[in-house]
């Protein structure tokens, strides 16, 4: 019976074959068989993944339906949050043309067919409501939220003032000027 080796702190010592099949707990290897060992290696290798995706034919919706499903699905193994670039990317588009297609009055649509838009467009959807559900579970910060928000949800932030009419008497040009010498001396309008 062989002994195994040890390294210096006295593990076993794994050899090249042991590392190919290690996998980091939810699964994810890269595309030498190991597990990416830092983040940025995981953020790259999604990336990488993303790229190499082929050509979709958006003219066909069952093609469009399983690419959103793909995405979605890559997101899930790569433990990534699903991002309208990054739909947009497996659509083969870039995001502005994304939310041009999703968009009120976009003018891409005559281009595609309406069940095609129709999956794309519930897919966007659905990036926003998971973009709402983040927000408000705390997954992303409140700036992030906001930004995310108003650049690609088209959310804005309103003020709204009321203006009212004068509802007193009419005023003479004698009494408008005395009030608005009044204002420039700091003094308060008393309203007479």
């Amino acid at each position: 019976m062989a002994k195994s080796r040890k390294d210096t702190n006295g593990k076993p010592e794994v050899d090249d074959n042991t590392k190919a099949n290690m996998t980091l707990q939810n699964g994810r290897k890269n595309d030498m068989g190991a597990a990416p060992e830092s983040e940025n290696a995981r953020y790259l290798l999604f990336c990488r993944r993303m790229a190499k995706l082929p050509a979709v034919d958006l003219q066909d919706p069952s093609a469009v339906e399983k690419r959103v499903e793909a995405y979605l699905r890559l997101c899930g193994r790569c433990d990534r949050k699903p991002a309208v670039s990054g739909l947009a990317m497996a659509l083969d588009l870039d995001r502005r043309q994304l939310s041009e297609l999703c968009g009120e009055g976009g003018n891409g649509r005559a281009r595609l067919p309406a069940a095609s838009l129709a999956v794309i467009r519930r897919a966007y959807r659905s990036l926003e409501l998971l973009w709402e559900q983040y927000l408000l579970d705390g997954l992303i910060g409140s700036a992030t939220g906001i930004f995310l928000g108003k650049n690609q949800f088209a959310y804005q932030d309103k003020s709204e003032m009321a203006v009212t009419a004068w509802s007193g008497p009419p005023l003479t040009g004698e009494e408008l000027a005395r009030r608005a010498e009044r204002l420039r001396a700091g003094l308060a309008d008393d309203g007479e």
